[in-house]
C-alpha cells in the first residue's frame, strides 16, 4: 500500500508487515518458487521466492543462487518462463505488451493488473 514501505525481502514471507498485509498480497506473491533460498536481507530461514525475482539482475539468496540458471523454465524463446516447478507446462496469456509477458491461465480476471 501506499502507507508501508518494507524491503523487498520482507514482502512475501508469510509474515504481514504492513497494517493492510498488502506485503504478502503483492502481484509478485502470487506465483513463487518451490525451492528455497535464505535470503540475503532478513536472515532466517530459507524461503520461497516470486519467481519475478529469479534472474532479475539482483542477488535476493545469500548465495547468489536465485541468480543461476537452476530454476525450473517452460516454453522456448521468448515464451520460456520461469515456472514453481518441473511437474508441468501450463498454458498461459500472452501479453501483447509490458513485463512478465504472460499472465498464468488462473491469475487471470482476478482483479490485479499483470501484463504492465
Amino acid at each position: 500500500s501506499k502507507d508501508c514501505f518494507v524491503h523487498k525481502h520482507s514482502m512475501c514471507d508469510g509474515k504481514e508487515n504492513c497494517k493492510d498485509g498488502s506485503d504478502e498480497r503483492h502481484i509478485s506473491c502470487s506465483s513463487r518458487t518451490v525451492g528455497r533460498c535464505k535470503r540475503r536481507v532478513g536472515g532466517g530461514e530459507e524461503q520461497t521466492l516470486p519467481l519475478s525475482w529469479l534472474l532479475d539482475g539482483v542477488k535476493d539468496c545469500v548465495n547468489g543462487e536465485d541468480e543461476e540458471k537452476v530454476w525450473p523454465t517452460c516454453g522456448i524463446g521468448e515464451l520460456s518462463r520461469f515456472v514453481t516447478s518441473n511437474q508441468s507446462c501450463e498454458n498461459v496469456y500472452l501479453c501483447p505488451q509490458g513485463e512478465p509477458g504472460f499472465v498464468e491461465l488462473d491469475k487471470l480476471c482476478d482483479g490485479h493488473e499483470t501484463c504492465g
